[in-house]
Parts: C-alpha cells; sequence; structure tokens
C-alpha cells in the first residue's frame, strides 16, 4: 500500500494492459459537462438574439421597401 488514494488503490489490482486509457474523475467529468452544456446554451440564446434580430432587419427592410414604393406610386399619379 503505498497511497492512502483510493483511487490509486482501486487500479493497482487491475494487470496494467487493462487499465483505462483515460480516467476522469468527477470533478473532470463535472467540469466538462458544465463546459459542455454551457455552450450549448450559449449558442441557443445566440441563435434565438440573432433570429430575432434578422426578423427586425427583414421588418425594416421590408417597410423601406414599401415606402419607396408608395413613394414612387406617389409620383407617378
Amino acid at each position: 500500500m503505498t497511497s492512502g488514494n483510493p483511487y490509486v488503490m482501486r487500479h493497482k489490482s487491475i494487470p496494467e494492459h487493462e487499465r483505462p486509457v483515460v480516467s476522469l474523475t468527477d470533478y473532470e467529468l463535472l467540469f466538462l459537462g458544465t463546459l459542455f452544456f454551457g455552450l450549448l446554451g450559449t449558442l441557443s440564446l445566440g441563435h434565438s438574439v440573432l433570429e430575432e434580430g434578422l426578423l427586425e432587419l427583414d421588418l425594416t427592410v421590408a417597410h423601406s421597401v414599401a415606402g419607396y414604393w408608395d413613394a414612387g406610386r406617389a409620383r407617378k399619379i
């Protein structure tokens, strides 16, 4: 028993060739999960903000085109 760390003690009984290549601690998994869902939430929020902004831009362009069309029609009369 070289260390009091239960993680090390648990893996001592597993032969070297059968040990996992990557093993993450609970804190690392928590960090990665938080990072993943944080990025997912940011992208979702960014998409809705972008969509709202594009909708407003479309409405602005539509109002501008309608205004020019009305002004052009008024000049022809």
